[in-house]
């Protein structure tokens, strides 16, 4: 379904304003007035890509950084910046809260953003009664 998918927005896309390089790899990069800026985005589900009864939130926090800061290596790019965005169960996890898993899950964010120095732009953040899911947008420069 995804590589369908990816070849539909890629044709679709050519009607939009181009980016340098972009839809079909894990980032792009966007020509802009000032310089290059190569983006990347990735989304990790509860049950999918996790399991919090068989790792803690903050491992998952830091994997939902990494699998981005990856991705800008791979396209040789110094990591900039991150956009979060968490959507929490409205019951929360197992034993903890929607709050204390939120923070969990913010904490192992800090520590890769700490350890990268990368700025913390912004974000979204959700309650609904589905599974946590976890995105992050990172930004680099080439």
């Amino acid at each position: 379904m995804e590589q369908s998918f990816v070849a539909w927005a890629k044709m679709r896309a050519r009607r939009l304003r181009p980016v340098k390089l972009g839809i079909g790899d894990d980032a792009a990069v966007v020509e802009n007035r000032a310089s290059d800026t190569v983006l990347t985005t990735d989304t990790l589900l509860e049950g999918t890509h996790f399991d919090l009864g068989q790792c803690a939130a903050v491992q998952v926090g830091r994997k939902a950084v990494l699998v981005n800061l990856s991705d800008l290596a791979a396209m040789a790019a110094e990591p900039d910046a991150i956009l979060l965005t968490v959507c929490l169960p409205n019951h929360g996890s197992g034993e903890r809260t929607a709050d204390a898993l939120a923070a969990e899950l913010f904490e192992g964010v800090c520590e890769v953003c700490e350890q990268y120095q990368l700025a913390l732009a912004g974000g979204d953040t959700n309650c609904w009664n589905g599974p946590v899911a976890i995105s992050v947008t990172a930004t680099g420069y080439p």
